[in-house]
């Protein structure tokens, strides 16, 4: 007998109890001899079924109380500013971590700072996801168009020429300071955690976009080769105008497909937001009324306009030829005592990120003349 027919069996019992006990009830006596007999037999039986569920069944454990990680985090914050030493957040949703549930393995707070991250940044509007935690050498993504053909025998396969041997990640240190008040940590009058979380996210971003699209070498404390999928030694086309005519932008995609490069990946165009406005009030020929940009497509391409690269720029590619690893953990600290006089309260956020471009001819470069001196002379 299982425990629902126990309990179906005790609701019968008690039913045929109070049956008896309402009968004598109403005739107002008491028990004859038999139904005392009935009654401590049918009584006997229900209370046997009560005991075995009661030895049987578990007993639920009682909810544990909500993780409220805003709390938890201005708590910790706290900590380390009265205390006024340095202090890691490592802020989970359970202890101990239950090995099994993959999603408490990630500090929620640092899940916050990617979810405030990936939407900011430019990799994912041009088809790159970032690869997290990565220990060794990322996971290079398949390359569209890389499949076994019947060819003669110096044909050349499209994509032979990606040698992954030798592709190697050379992690650069990232790190970005949010300086908060120390007035912010009345909880009632800020929500500390939701913006320190989104600022640090949107300070990597920012960073990370800027090292993808740039076309210039960028070099900080001494750190060097720190390259996006844009920087060349010279451009491949320089506009004979302040815009680039219709056929100077499809020579950049012709630029790229010559050089056997797969065009069924995620190809798109990246300019300036300037470049885009002379762009939407060129026409494609004298007397054609059709822009060479409309909307924020170009040559049947995605545009993508931001100020991170020059006004005189026009960037075009395939993404799926570029990799973007986060090493390791990145870590959040709270340093209370650097900006001390300044009655800030440090959050500062570090981590090894790589930009890896797979294959440089993927990517071309077209630049106005005043562009061309600014940014290779």
């Amino acid at each position: 007998m299982n425990e629902r027919e126990r309990l179906e069996k005790i609701a019968e019992l008690k039913e045929e109890l109070r049956t008896i006990l309402d009968t004598a009830e109403k005739e107002k006596r008491t028990l004859t001899e038999d139904e005392k007999a009935s009654f401590d037999k049918l009584n006997a039986e229900k209370e046997m079924h009560v005991r075995y569920l009661e030895a049987y069944s578990v007993t639920p454990e009682p909810a544990k109380p909500a993780f409220d990680i805003r709390k938890a985090f201005a708590e910790n914050a706290t900590k380390a500013v009265l205390s006024g030493n340095k202090m890691q957040l490592d802020i989970r949703t359970t202890t101990p971590i239950d090995s099994t549930d993959v999603a408490d393995t990630i500090p929620i707070i640092y899940k916050d700072i990617l979810e405030a991250l990936e939407p900011a940044l430019i990799l994912t509007k041009v088809g790159i996801k970032m690869q997290t935690n990565v220990h060794g050498e990322p996971m290079y993504p398949t390359v569209a168009g890389v499949e076994a053909t019947i060819e003669g025998e110096n044909v050349e396969v499209a994509d032979s020429k990606i040698d992954f041997g030798k592709l190697k990640s050379t992690p650069k240190r990232l790190a970005l300071s949010i300086p908060v008040s120390r007035r912010a940590f009345n909880q009632s009058n800020l929500d500390l955690y939701g913006i320190v979380t989104r600022q640090l996210g949107l300070g990597v971003a920012r960073t990370l976009n800027k090292w993808l699209v740039s076309p210039t070498q960028i070099t900080t404390n001494g750190v060097e080769g720190v390259k996006g999928v844009f920087l060349k030694a010279a451009p491949d086309v320089v506009f004979v105008g302040t815009a680039p005519t219709f056929q100077e932008i499809v020579e950049l995609e012709t630029t790229v497909l010559d050089k056997d490069v797969d065009g069924e990946g995620f190809g798109l165009y990246i300019c300036s937001p300037s470049m885009a406005g002379l762009l939407k009030s060129t026409p494609i020929e004298s007397g054609n009324p059709k822009m060479i940009m409309e909307g924020n497509e170009m040559n049947g391409y995605s545009v993508i306009k931001t100020n991170l690269v020059p006004r005189g720029f026009v960037g075009f590619g395939f993404f799926s030829y570029a990799v973007l690893s986060e090493f390791g953990r990145s870590q959040v600290i709270i340093d209370p005592y650097t900006s001390a006089k300044k009655n800030m309260v440090d959050f500062v956020i570090n981590g090894d990120f790589d930009i890896l471009t797979l294959r440089e001819e993927a990517f071309a470069v077209g630049v106005t003349a005043a562009a061309k001196a600014e940014i290779y002379e």
